[in-house]
């Protein structure tokens, strides 16, 4: 019965939280996304909390806190910095709904660049402005946007000597306050990162099929060695994720520059059939690369590198209830989508 009590409280502050966000998402983010938190929640912030200068602009996003009360490392992950690719969005998502974490903290941004999200996918061909899929309650529908900020919300990009490379939020860390709408994303993830102590971070992208990006773990030289026992543990269970190297080069990238403040970075790609100019293929529906599958990689590998993380290095972080590879590939995302 104590049981029973405690696990009812729980839900019902977990819903008051939610009530409490979405009705102050109503009143501060123009854009709405279908994130439904699960019991490892324990609150609800924004990136205007890091940067008060996004709030009330489209860059405004929301940021999801699982807490365990128990000491340990401070985890970020990120989906959404390219609002194109689909699984890191899923895996983020799948993180918020279903993972309680025992030590130490997780926080996650599943839509890292929201102006991005509000714009149709102008790259692929495909111009989605959402995908449905299929879950245990219902369907959802989660937005599909662009590889870069809106571009109504940047329109100086032309003048600047980036281009339109200036609206990529992956290329601008680590951003200005009083910057461009994209330089003030990546200020209030990197504000972020140091207020809350961020020990490890990930951002979690996909590329085209035929990019030599595809399916890599990609760190500073520092965690080249967690990045290549991962992928020799991952390749024992049917996984080819490869390794591969940064340095100076990759200045205004997320894993780089987080790097710089101290956040042991990771960034994974997985690959979007969507993203094959000229196909005008399904970024969900694939017989070659199922989004279970690219989701499946994405949350194993997050998993295996945090393994040899604590292993390495020391720390403690421990997570459950979040899916695998062979259980995504078993039961597929509508298995675990809430």
């Amino acid at each position: 019965m104590a049981n029973k009590a405690l696990r009812f409280l729980k839900a019902l502050s977990l819903l008051l939280v939610i009530a409490i966000s979405f009705s102050a998402a109503a009143a501060q983010a123009p854009s709405y996304h279908d994130v439904r938190p699960g019991y490892g929640v324990t609150r609800i912030g924004w990136l205007s909390d890091y940067c008060p200068e996004l709030k009330g602009t489209n860059g405004d996003t929301m940021v999801y806190y699982l807490e365990s009360g128990k000491s340990g490392m401070d985890v970020m992950v990120l989906g959404g910095t390219h609002a194109n690719e689909i699984s890191g969005i899923l895996a983020s998502t799948l993180l918020v709904e279903l993972a309680e974490v025992k030590a130490g903290r997780l926080i996650v941004i599943p839509h890292a660049n929201n102006s991005a999200a509000m714009a149709p996918d102008s790259r692929g061909g495909l111009f989605l402005e959402q995908v449905k899929i299929a879950a245990t309650s219902s369907d959802r529908i989660f937005k599909y946007g662009d590889r870069y900020t809106l571009e109504a919300d940047q329109p100086e990009f032309a003048a600047d000597p980036l281009g339109a490379e200036s609206r990529n939020l992956n290329r601008v860390y680590p951003g200005k306050p009083d910057g461009t709408l994209t330089q003030k994303i990546a200020f209030g993830i990197m504000s972020l990162i140091v207020k809350e102590g961020i020990d490890v971070a990930f951002d979690l992208h996909e590329a085209n099929p035929n990019s030599a990006l595809g399916w890599n773990i990609i760190s500073p030289n520092e965690t080249l060695d967690i990045a290549v026992l991962t992928a020799f543990e991952l390749e024992e269970r049917g996984i080819r994720m490869i390794p591969d190297r940064s340095g100076p080069g990759f200045a205004g990238y997320s894993h780089w520059e987080w790097s710089r403040k101290g956040a042991t970075s990771f960034l994974i790609e997985t690959v979007n059939p969507a993203m094959e100019t000229g196909l005008k293929a399904d970024p969900i529906v694939s017989d070659k690369f199922p989004i279970e599958r690219r989701v499946g990689i994405h949350l194993e590998t997050i998993l295996t590198l945090m393994k040899y993380k604590t292993e390495l290095y020391g720390g403690e972080f421990e997570i459950e209830g979040v899916p695998g590879y062979e259980q995504l590939m078993e039961k597929g995302i509508s298995g675990f989508l809430r």
